[in-house]
């Protein structure tokens, strides 16, 4: 997805910066890329939890000029890594990336966060104490208190509905309480791309 994104995007600007924590396949992607544009690409390796890694892209944005645009992809399921992995990667590996490129934003700036529609499609309901803790991501304590807030269900993948962006991760009861078509009619009433919000209220971890 971030490829074909960054194909898209390769012609609307003068300079491309692809990221990816595999070597071989950001640098592959920069390749196929190179001869479908004029824009000069570069490969950059990082991992989106990663803060000083982020710091330095964020530095070369900087070098380069305006930040035209942004599209952020990266993300794990739990079908590919444990909860604790997931959490850090597709919640506080989003808002890493948005807190790193904000000084860089400007009037016209667009920034897009891949996020997953399953948080529309669960049959359960909602748990607010579990959102408060997501709403605070850079929270030193945020798995503690998930932990604590959620229980030993936090731990079964089938009990997290996530996406890259931190804004569709969500934790569910596990008793339903809705049909399939009341949670279909729910989801077509509402934003896909808005699930759940973060403000930009940072609660730093400490250092």
């Amino acid at each position: 997805m971030g490829e074909a994104c960054a194909a898209r995007l390769a012609a609307d600007v003068d300079v491309l910066l692809l990221a990816d924590r595999d070597t071989d396949l950001v640098h592959a992607a920069a390749e196929r890329l190179a001869p479908t544009t004029d824009a000069h690409i570069e490969p950059h390796v990082l991992d989106v939890t990663d803060e000083a890694a982020l710091s330095r892209l964020a530095d070369r944005v900087a070098e380069l000029g305006r930040l035209r645009s942004c599209v952020h992809a990266a993300g794990v399921s739990p079908a590919m890594a444990g909860w604790e992995r997931v959490l850090a990667v597709d919640l506080v590996g989003t808002a890493l990336f948005v807190e790193a490129l904000r000084p860089h934003v400007t009037s016209g700036t667009a920034l897009v966060c891949f996020a997953s529609m399953a948080p529309y499609l669960d049959p359960s309901e909602p748990n607010p104490a579990a959102e408060a803790v997501l709403d605070q991501p850079f929270a030193a304590d945020l798995v503690a208190r998930l932990h604590a807030t959620v229980g030993e269900s936090l731990e079964d993948p089938s009990m997290a509905t996530c996406g890259p962006s931190g804004e569709s991760i969500a934790w569910y009861d596990a008793k339903p309480s809705r049909s399939a078509h009341e949670v279909r009619a729910s989801a077509r009433s509402r934003p896909v791309s808005s699930t759940r919000r973060w403000d930009g209220k940072k609660s730093r971890r400490d250092r």
